[in-house]
């Protein structure tokens, strides 16, 4: 079986501006905390990506830990400065990523769903996942941080829950040829989102994991449970649940879905 050795110093990105400037580490804490950092400095770039073969703190929603070992994964933070983009489309970065992953999933032959908000899910176990950070200026986004995890070559888990690209198709991958393309999704996607941003939330619901179907909920942090029906999200990124003949709508730290 071909393994390949990874070159994430240099992505041959086919885009107009997403990824056509890099900043590689070979090892750093949080690729998110990187590009934070060079915004606050003023070194960023519209479109620039920073990109790790090691990240050893990265997180998740909530805070959760991202497990990913060295050279096997994608671990990286895409940079947008965007222009007139207002603070009540930033779902619409949720929904540029977690389509532009499908797509490559897709591509691959992977049918894989969206886990509300931004996770990415192969039958139950979790293949990828995304934490954004955006800073706003009255009601203007004025610059955002799109952190991406992709589990791609990685054979063992400590999580149970988790699984990569490799143990779906039992093939190895070039990193830095997913990164490409990826990246050339989210620049179609983004560009998508400015001129058809319904298009893309339909398509974002295609994928959604539980829509339509009855399931067990609990309202954060007071613990109590429910049975509710996913129904779509709203312009906000809310999750919206049919309960008792009702529609209600959730933020991520007011909901939580109950497996037992």
């Amino acid at each position: 079986m071909q393994k390949y050795k990874n070159k994430l110093y240099k992505i041959p990105a086919n885009t107009v501006f997403i990824g056509k400037k890099l900043h590689y580490l070979p090892t750093c804490h949080s690729t998110n905390d990187i590009a934070a950092t060079l915004i606050a400095s003023g070194h960023a770039e519209n479109g620039m990506v920073v990109i790790t073969d090691h990240q050893t703190n990265g997180k998740g929603q909530l805070g959760n830990a991202w497990e990913a070992k060295p050279d096997e994964n994608i671990t990286m933070s895409v940079i947008l400065i965007p222009e007139q983009f207002q603070a009540r489309d930033q779902f619409g970065l949720t929904l540029i990523t977690t389509v532009a992953i499908n797509r490559i999933m897709h591509n691959l032959g992977i049918d894989v769903e969206i886990k509300w908000p931004n996770d990415i899910y192969y039958k139950g176990k979790k293949l990828g996942g995304i934490l954004i950070a955006n800073s706003l200026t009255g009601q203007l986004l004025t610059d955002s941080i799109i952190g991406i995890g992709l589990n791609v070559n990685q054979e063992s888990f400590e999580i149970g829950q988790a699984v990569s690209v490799k143990i779906i198709t039992g093939r190895s991958y070039e990193l830095s040829g997913i990164v490409s393309l990826l990246l050339k999704e989210i620049e179609e996607c983004y560009q998508l989102f400015k001129v058809n941003p319904e298009g893309l939330k339909r398509i974002f619901l295609s994928r959604l994991m539980g829509l339509g179907k009855k399931g067990k909920f609990q309202r954060l942090p007071s613990g109590e449970e429910f049975i509710g029906v996913i129904k779509g999200v709203d312009e906000l990124g809310r999750l919206e649940v049919l309960v008792n003949d009702k529609i209600e709508v959730f933020n991520l730290k007011e909901i939580g879905a109950k497996t037992n």
